[in-house]
C-alpha cells in the first residue's frame, strides 16, 4: 500500500516538524505502507522553500540597511542570498529521508499538458498542468504497485467533486477505472489518520509517564551522543593543542520540562505517541587533546543542553517500548560551573 501526498500538505520550511506528519510516518510504518511523493511535488516543495528563504534574506538585508543608519560599525556585509539554495537543499534532504520519490516520465508530462488543453480536472481554465502531472504520476505508481492506495490533498477546488468536496472529481475517478485496487481520497492528513488508526486521547499525565520510560530516555541519550560535537563549546585558546571530536563522557541526567504538543494513536494493541517537549540534558563532555609533539590528554567539562525535542514512541504489551528523537529546535548548550 502507498500514501501519496500533494505539495499543499507539506510545510513551507525545511523542517518536517508537524505532529501530523510525525504521526503519519509512524502509522504508515506500523501498516508497512510507503509514503510517496510524485517527483514534481518534491521539486515544488524545494522551490517554495528556496523562494521563501530568498524573500526572508532580502527583507533581513533591507532591515540591516536601516539599522546601519544608526550603527555604522555593523559594516556593509549582509546575508548572502545564495543561502536560500541551502534552505532548499535541506528541504530536499528532509523529504527524501522520509518519502519514496515517484518519477514523472515524459508520457505523463505530455498527458498532463493534453489534459490542460482539454480542460480536464485537476486543470481548469487552461492552467494546472503541474497538478495533472502530480495526479497522473501517483496513478501510474499506483497501477504498478498493484496495491491499495491513498491520495491526500487539501486542494479541494481542483481535485474534489463540485457536489461534495470529500469525493474525488469524476474526471479523476475515471482514471482509476482500470486499476486493480482502489485509491482512497482524503483532504487532510488527520482525516486519513482517523481511518488507519484510532485516536487515543491520553491525558497530559499519561504522556508524561510515557516520556519518563527508560526506552525514551535511552533514545534521547543516543540523540545527545550523536550530536555531542555539535553542542560542545569551543575550547580555551590558551593551549596550542588540536582537539578531537567531543563525546559524552558520563551518564546523561535527563529532565522533561513543558509538554508543548502531542498526538497519540492506537492500532490494535500498539500505541503510538508523538510529542514536542522541552528537555534538559546534563552530562560531561569529553575531548582528547592531542599535543603537536606527541601524547594525549583527556579533557572533560560539565555541560547542560536544553531544547525542544520531537519524539516518537511505540508501546506494545509484548514488544515493549521503542522510541526515537525525530528532530530538535531551539537547542542551547552551556557550561556548568563545578563546585
Amino acid at each position: 500500500m502507498a500514501i501519496y501526498l500533494d505539495t499543499c500538505l507539506l510545510p513551507d520550511r525545511p523542517h518536517l516538524d508537524s505532529l501530523d506528519l510525525a504521526a503519519l510516518v509512524a502509522v504508515a510504518r506500523e501498516h508497512t505502507q510507503d509514503l510517496v511523493l510524485p517527483s514534481l511535488v518534491l521539486d515544488e516543495a524545494v522551490a517554495r522553500v528556496s523562494r521563501s528563504a530568498y524573500a526572508a534574506i532580502l527583507a533581513a538585508n533591507a532591515a540591516l540597511t536601516k539599522v546601519r543608519l544608526y550603527l555604522e560599525e555593523l559594516g556593509p556585509a549582509g546575508l548572502p542570498t545564495d543561502e536560500s539554495t541551502r534552505a532548499g537543499d535541506a528541504m530536499r534532504s528532509a523529504l527524501t529521508d522520509v518519502f519514496v520519490i515517484a518519477p514523472t516520465d515524459a508520457t505523463v508530462a505530455e498527458a498532463a499538458l493534453q489534459r490542460e488543453l482539454n480542460r480536464r480536472r485537476p486543470t481548469r481554465d487552461g492552467h494546472g498542468a503541474r497538478d495533472a502531472a502530480i495526479w497522473l504520476t501517483a496513478v501510474q505508481h499506483h497501477r504498478a504497485s498493484g496495491s491499495e492506495g491513498y491520495f491526500l490533498t487539501a486542494n479541494t477546488r481542483d481535485f474534489s467533486s463540485d457536489a461534495d468536496r470529500r469525493i474525488l472529481h469524476e474526471d479523476l475517478r475515471a482514471d482509476l477505472v482500470e486499476c486493480p485496487r482502489p485509491v482512497h481520497y482524503y483532504t487532510s492528513i488527520e482525516a486519513l489518520l482517523e481511518v488507519l488508526a484510532v485516536s487515543a486521547t491520553l491525558e497530559t499525565s499519561a504522556i508524561q509517564a510515557v516520556l519518563a520510560n527508560e526506552g525514551v530516555h535511552t533514545a534521547v541519550a543516543s540523540w545527545l551522543a550523536a550530536n555531542a560535537p555539535r553542542f560542545a563549546l569551543p575550547a580555551s585558546q590558551d593551549a596550542p593543542a588540536v582537539l578531537g571530536d567531543a563525546y559524552v563522557a558520563s551518564p546523561v541526567r535527563l529532565q522533561v520540562g513543558a509538554l508543548e504538543s502531542h498526538q497519540s494513536w492506537q492500532i490494535g494493541d500498539t500505541t503510538l505517541v508523538a510529542t514536542w517537549a522541552e528537555w534538559q540534558c546534563d552530562f560531561s563532555v569529553g575531548r582528547l587533546r592531542r599535543f603537536p609533539g606527541g601524547g594525549m590528554a583527556a579533557e572533560r567539562e560539565e555541560m547542560s543542553v536544553t531544547g525542544d525535542l520531537q519524539t516518537w514512541v511505540r508501546q506494545h504489551p509484548t514488544d515493549g517500548v521503542r522510541a526515537q528523537v525525530l528532530r530538535d529546535r531551539r537547542v542551547r548548550a552551556s557550561r556548568v560551573d563545578g563546585p
